[in-house]
């Protein structure tokens, strides 16, 4: 292992560590990355550069550990929807059902139950709306 790929996979490891340990690794770059022989724009291109055979298995190595990272970020993110899906869920299950009946009292009840419901399905969209990018 070169001194260079020992240095990527030693803060890379750390990262992951931070990462874990739910740490703000908020400065990190999920998308940008500029390693040895690969770098990875913002559009999430890859542009590998290598000269020889040694080169290409290191360049395969990070490949690897980057999408080993993207892979956590993923699961973290999957992980915080179903959190926030579950607790949607859990105060559907607990709201009783439309008041039924009443004349015109009623349908305003009905109306402000409605719009309630709404508004929780729009706050649930929104919450959900970063992690879905």
């Amino acid at each position: 292992m070169t001194q260079r790929f020992a240095e990527y996979d030693q803060a890379y490891r750390q990262y992951c560590v931070l990462f874990i340990l739910g740490k703000d690794v908020s400065y990190l770059s999920y998308m940008f990355y500029q390693g040895n022989f690969v770098s990875i724009d913002d559009d999430g291109k890859f542009h590998i550069s290598v000269e020889s055979v040694q080169d290409a298995k290191i360049a395969i190595k990070e490949l690897k550990l980057k999408k080993k990272e993207y892979a956590l970020v993923k699961r973290e993110i999957s992980q915080q929807q179903k959190v926030i899906r579950a607790k949607y869920t859990e105060n559907v299950r607990q709201r009783g059902s439309k008041i039924r009946g009443g004349g015109g009292l009623g349908q305003l009840i009905r109306t402000v139950q409605t719009s309630n419901r709404d508004a929780d399905r729009r706050a649930l969209a929104q919450e959900l709306a970063p992690l879905e990018q």
